[in-house]
């Protein structure tokens, strides 16, 4: 699929881009098999064993700079996935939502996110379900949508808390005890491949305090 021309696998729904036969099975095609193939196709993309898709909080992917480590985890071989699954929240609405991996650059996942687009072009123009477990992050970007506080509790709960924890404090806390309490928090964090994100130039050298907590968040 990955090698043929896009145009040829477009098609409204009941079209069938390609004839599916299972090895050993003697079952025809007649939607049935081409219907499973493509829940099983996507079953795959999710999967933990696929370089796409790592949690990012697995082991403190996600951290401050004044956390002081971390760094996400790597799939099947130690190659650094593509998506990413998110910590279970409180609610099944926020739980497990895939988001894409910063680090997913290679040539592969280059060629794993193009066969990606093509088979989601498929379904939808094919109307064929299938559980991709994406989060409204991904799906905001896609359409160009704004991403909101809400989008980012979904995606990473453990930051958005304590971007929430801090503004709160900032409120409440005079500039000592903010520094106190937030001692190391700086104006750089920890992306989902572990690498450090200066949020302002030189960044990890500047710390967050009570006036500057609002343009930290």
């Amino acid at each position: 699929m990955g090698d043929k021309d896009p145009t040829s696998l477009r098609g409204n729904a009941g079209h069938r881009s390609f004839e599916v036969s299972f090895r050993n099975e003697g079952a025809i095609d007649a939607g049935g098999p081409y219907r499973e193939a493509y829940t099983l196709l996507a079953e795959d993309l999710m999967s933990d064993r696929m370089t796409m898709f790592i949690n990012p909080l697995a082991g403190g992917a996600v951290e401050t700079a004044a956390s002081g480590g971390g760094h996400a985890s790597a799939g099947a071989g130690g190659v650094p996935p593509v998506l990413v699954r998110q910590s279970s929240i409180t609610t099944a609405e926020i739980a497990s939502p895939l988001m894409p991996n910063p680090a997913a650059n290679s040539d592969v996942e280059k060629k794993l996110f193009r066969f990606m687009g093509r088979f989601m072009g498929m379904v939808m123009r094919q109307q064929i379900y299938v559980p991709l477990q994406l989060g409204s992050v991904f799906w905001k970007g896609v359409s160009g949508a704004s991403c909101n506080e809400l989008d980012l509790q979904r995606a990473d709960y453990d930051t958005w808390s304590l971007i929430d924890q801090v503004r709160r404090d900032a409120a409440r806390l005079s500039g000592r005890d903010f520094v106190s309490k937030h001692e190391g928090l700086q104006f750089a964090v920890r992306a989902t491949d572990g690498a450090m994100v200066e949020l302002v130039p030189r960044g990890r050298n500047r710390p967050v305090t009570r006036e500057t907590a609002e343009q930290w968040a």
